[in-house]
């Protein structure tokens, strides 16, 4: 984040450059709609942009502030479900935040983990340690216990919580560490994990956490896992 930060657009069937939209003190791009993106900002904010049919600046917004990048920060590991946002704190804050109108609408945030987990050390953690299903409306994070600043560490295990609910429903163990995690979209979901490091992806039966297989030797080590 730099006084500089700006975001390019380019019209992707001509292959020309569109507008460059600045986003001072504000990074990363998070959609929003169809001709809309907002981007996390230091203050504790996020700003949503609009562009218009050529692709140049056409009006923006900011939120309150909902988050204290100083007690407690997020990362910029967002997920999204239908119109909203989670971010999630490096303590296990979930940080809705609804982007339907232009003004984005934080919501209430409510915790992954228990006072006494976080005095055991237990965080979330990893590369890509948040997934959502959005059929079940479940989200599944990454859980360490290496105490603060854990936020990129690996995990033995992933939470699973109905996001609407807002409460933990089960929790998967692993078979090996994972700091990346996918879920695939289907009505009998797997959760394919990995983690930097061992050249493997492990998948598991996402309703039941069972391991059903590993499949060895990619050529590189996995640094994420997409899913259709």
């Amino acid at each position: 984040m730099t006084p500089a930060n700006s975001v390019s657009v380019v019209n992707t069937e001509t292959m020309a450059f569109a507008s460059e939209v600045e986003t001072a003190g504000c990074a990363m791009i998070y959609p929003t709609g169809t001709r809309s993106f907002a981007a996390l900002c230091s203050d504790g904010t996020l700003q949503n942009v609009r562009i218009d049919d050529n692709g140049a600046l056409a009006e923006r917004s900011r939120s309150p502030r909902f988050f204290d990048p100083e007690a407690d920060p997020i990362t910029e590991k967002a997920i999204r479900l239908d119109n909203r946002w989670y971010f999630i704190s490096f303590a296990g804050q979930v940080h809705p935040v609804d982007v339907s109108a232009l003004a984005p609408v934080p919501g209430t945030p409510w915790s992954l983990l228990t006072k006494d987990e976080l005095e055991q050390g237990y965080r979330v953690g990893g590369l890509g340690f948040a997934a959502v299903h959005e059929g079940r409306r479940e989200l599944f994070v990454i859980v360490n216990q290496d105490g603060p600043d854990a936020h990129k560490n690996p995990g033995k295990e992933v939470r699973v919580y109905d996001i609407d609910e807002t409460r933990l429903v089960r929790t998967i163990k692993l078979v090996a560490d994972a700091g990346i995690i996918a879920v695939s979209r289907d009505a009998s979901p797997r959760l394919y994990a990995t983690n930097m490091g061992i050249p493997a992806v492990f998948v598991y039966d996402a309703t039941t956490g069972a391991h059903l297989r590993t499949i060895e030797g990619p050529p590189i080590t996995p640094t994420f896992v997409q899913v259709p």
